[in-house]
This record gives structure tokens, C-alpha cells and sequence, in this order.
């Protein structure tokens, strides 16, 4: 499906400029010349990117980015302004947006940053498909199964988890054979990040899980 790109931008020269450049290079172009009557046409189940303005009259970019929020990251969203600041580009990014561009700014240049935009968002997208499933196949696991999940992923050994359950050592480890099948995980590592990952994402409270850190952006 070709990506849908919105241009929001109540000054019609430059939204028309943006428009015929994109549309060159195949993508499919709604243009809104103001922020609420792009909340009425955005059409969030198909993929493409958000090129908004930050003043505009009524509603500014960045409070049209706010009541969208629960769609960003995964749609991603460049704001435009010619004054950006730290303190504006800290609300923008809290949004879930993806950048934020100071103009006046070259159509090539736009260009680019969504196709980057469009890039990381395919990827964001793939790695919540790939966490919902986690979560959905950890709902499989019977009481016992996630009980020894949980101290499979602390580390500990099948010897340590049958002394604890009071339960053998190979006991422990059918459960694990289980568990490994139930997750379609290759490995014990490859569980334990999996876990880890879906486990923060939707707070799952039956396992107890140390979450490492999310790396900071670069």
C-alpha cells in the first residue's frame, strides 16, 4: 500500500510545493490547511507520516499531536516550526512524535526525514506485533509454568527451581521444554528478552522479572 503523507500547513504555497514534490515521488498526499481539519480526515489504520506546522490558527501542531498521541510513534509525525526550542521540541517528543524540523526547509530535505520516519516506524510496528505475540503466548503458561518462567529468567538453575518448589530437577526441566515450546523461543536467552520486553510493555504483574534498562537515544 502506498504511504499516505498529511501536510498540515495554513499557508496553501508551501503545503501546495510539499504536495506536488511528494506526490512526484509516489506517495499519496492529503493536505489540511489547518490542524482540525486534519483530525478530521486522518485515517490512522494506513501507513504514512504526519508533516505538520506548529502555528496555525485555532489549534497549534503540537496540541493536534497531543490528541493524537495514542497513534505515534507507530504513525510517525515531523512538526515544522520557525522557532524552534528546547522547550518545544521536549512537549513534541513526549507526544511520540518523531522529529522536529526548523523552517524554512527544502522539499528533498522533507523527503528524506519521512522516508526515515517511515523506516523506524515499519520497525516499531513489527517489534509491537512481535510483543503482543510474547504476551499472548505467555497466557498459555499454566500457574506452575510461569512460576518457573519467572525464576528461569532470575537464572536459576533447575536444581535451585525443584528445592524451592519442592518438585525434582527433572521435573524442572520437561517444564522447560514446555515453556520453550509454548513461547516458540530458540533459546533460554532469547526467551529472558523477549519476557523482559513484553513484561514492560504491558506491566504483566504473575511474573517476577528484572527489566534492564532501554538503551538512551543517540
Amino acid at each position: 500500500m502506498i504511504p499516505t503523507i498529511y501536510i498540515v500547513d495554513d499557508e496553501e504555497a508551501t503545503s501546495r510545493m510539499f504536495a506536488k514534490y511528494l506526490q512526484t515521488k509516489g506517495y499519496r498526499v492529503v493536505v489540511s490547511p489547518s490542524a482540525i481539519h486534519f483530525l478530521s480526515v486522518f485515517e490512522p489504520e494506513q501507513r504514512g507520516c504526519i508533516v505538520m506546522d506548529e502555528r496555525m490558527p485555532e489549534l497549534s501542531g503540537l496540541q493536534a499531536l497531543e490528541s493524537i498521541a495514542k497513534w505515534l510513534p507507530i504513525y510517525p509525525a515531523i512538526l515544522l516550526t520557525g522557532y524552534a526550542d528546547v522547550s518545544l521540541t521536549v512537549k513534541v517528543m513526549k507526544t511520540g512524535a518523531f522529529d522536529v524540523l526548523e523552517k524554512p526547509i527544502e522539499p528533498d530535505v522533507l523527503l528524506a526525514k519521512i522516508e526515515e520516519a517511515l523506516g523506524w516506524a515499519l520497525e516499531v510496528s513489527e517489534r509491537h506485533t512481535a510483543d503482543v505475540q510474547v504476551w499472548s503466548d505467555m497466557q498459555t503458561l499454566t500457574s506452575r509454568e510461569r512460576e518457573i518462567l519467572g525464576m528461569i529468567i532470575e537464572g536459576q538453575s533447575s536444581r535451585s527451581i525443584g528445592n524451592i518448589l519442592q518438585i525434582s530437577a527433572r521435573t524442572v526441566d520437561n517444564h522447560r521444554v514446555h515453556i520453550l515450546s509454548k513461547m516458540r523461543a530458540k533459546s533460554l536467552s532469547d526467551l529472558g528478552r523477549a519476557v523482559a520486553r513484553a513484561t514492560a510493555i504491558f506491566s504483566e504483574p504473575g511474573i517476577n522479572v528484572t527489566i534492564p534498562k532501554r538503551p538512551k537515544n543517540k
